[in-house]
Formats: C-alpha cells, structure tokens, sequence
C-alpha cells in the first residue's frame, strides 16, 4: 500500500488587519539612494492613544518599505528585549521577492545569531499580512513555481560546521491564497523537516518539487559525513504539493 508522508507547514500567524487599524506594512516610492542606506527605527507619539507607535522603514532601490511594529507582536516583543534596538535593526534585511505581477511580497530576515536567523514573510496586498516561517535557520534558496503561483523557501541548519554537514527545510506557499502548502511523497524515508540534506531543488511543474537527497538509508551525522568523504549519491524524489483545507 502507497504510503504518503505530509510536510506540514506550521504558519504562525502573527497579525491580522481590520479596516480600523494600521496595515501591517506600507510602500512609499522613493528614488534610489545610496548602497550602504540601512533600516531604521522610527518612533511617533500618538496623542488620541497616548503611547508611542513604532515603525521600521527599509530602504530599497526603488521604494521604502514601512513595518509597523504594533501590527507583528513577535517582532515588537523582540525587539523590546535586544539591548540595543538600533542597532539590532540595522542588522536586519528585508528582500522583495522576484515575481511577476507580485511585487508585494517581501522576507524579513531577523534575530540573526551564529548565522541562525529568523524569518518573516510579508504580502503587503494580503490584510493577514506576516507570517513566521523560520526559526533558527538560514535562507538557502527561494524557489517560484513555472506559473509563479507557489513559493518554495528552502531552510537551511548547519549541525556539523567541521565536515559542513547540515539539514534542511521546505516551506511552502500558495500565492494565490496566502494558504499552507505542503509536500506528499510516494515513499516514507523522506522527512524534510530538518532531517535530511537537501542538495538539489527544483519545480518540475506547478505541482511537483524535485529534490535529491543523500542515498542513505538513516541521514545521521555519522553517515552524512562519510557520504561527503566517498561517492556522494544522490537519490531523487517528486513531491506532489497538497493544499492544505
């Protein structure tokens, strides 16, 4: 009998927007500036409310982009507890994704440590706005579907930096609905929740991933490092994307 093991796709949702509030990021044009502009905080008082309300504006090329802070808690909260939030904002970058006809979509990188970083996904034309997608992990490659109706993130975790043996992730979107994608494979020794290498990654169609992985029977640090050290085979796999209801 088929077995079938689902990559599930754990969305945090982070804020959602009503008329009555503040979206949760803003586009400005701008013309281009200089290459070493950098984000910045910025703090205004709101006097009906009587509290400051805090922002971030990131440059870009052509445009600035604003975060407003009350509108993503998990990045509010963070940043109320880094000593220094100046300066841990300059370390942030924000990328516009490459897609046609959807220029609102943008990937925060954050909370960056021993290069293990955060990340948030951002869809300015989508009221729920901002989703955590990674934690502790580094961007590897963003992958769009022929059809550019899906995004594939792929996460990356260094477990061994000596022999660079690593692991990694794939998150999935439908850009079409803002939903949850996830992966279905045609076998069960696949789990590519930070268990196996990733080493190749491409859409075959707009519904089908393929990877290649290690041809290993258990991806343990042990194997992985004598895998690099002799023929480094591969096995390929087609992951079928499933919509999540």
């Amino acid at each position: 009998m088929k077995k079938y093991l689902f990559f599930i796709l754990f969305f945090i949702l982070l804020s959602a927007c009503s008329k009555e509030e503040k979206p949760v990021i803003e586009k400005e044009v701008s013309p281009a500036k200089g290459q070493d502009e950098q984000p910045v905080l910025v703090e205004k008082q709101d006097e009906e409310k009587q509290k400051k309300e805090m922002s971030i504006t990131f440059p870009l090329e052509d445009e600035q982009i604003i975060i407003n802070l009350e509108m993503v808690p998990i990045l509010e909260e963070y940043l109320a507890a880094v000593p220094n939030r100046k300066e841990e904002i300059k370390r942030m970058k924000l990328e516009r994704m490459d897609i046609v006809d959807k220029s609102t979509i943008y990937l925060l990188e954050f909370a960056c440590q021993n290069d293990k970083c955060s990340y948030i996904l951002f869809d300015q034309s989508n009221d729920d706005s901002a989703y955590l997608v990674a934690d502790l992990a580094k961007l590897n490659k963003i992958l769009v579907s022929p059809d550019e109706s899906k995004l594939a993130l792929q996460f990356r975790r260094q477990i061994n930096k000596e022999n660079d043996v690593y692991t990694d992730k794939l998150i999935g979107v439908n850009l079409e609905d803002w939903g949850v994608v996830s992966f279905v494979s045609d076998t069960d020794e696949i789990d590519l929740n930070y268990k196996w290498p990733i080493i190749f990654s491409t859409w075959k169609d707009n519904n089908t991933l393929l990877v290649e992985i290690p041809d290993l029977i258990e991806p343990s640090i042990e194997s992985l490092k004598q895998w690099k050290n002799m023929d480094k085979k591969t096995k390929s796999i087609n992951l079928k994307v499933k919509t999540e209801q």
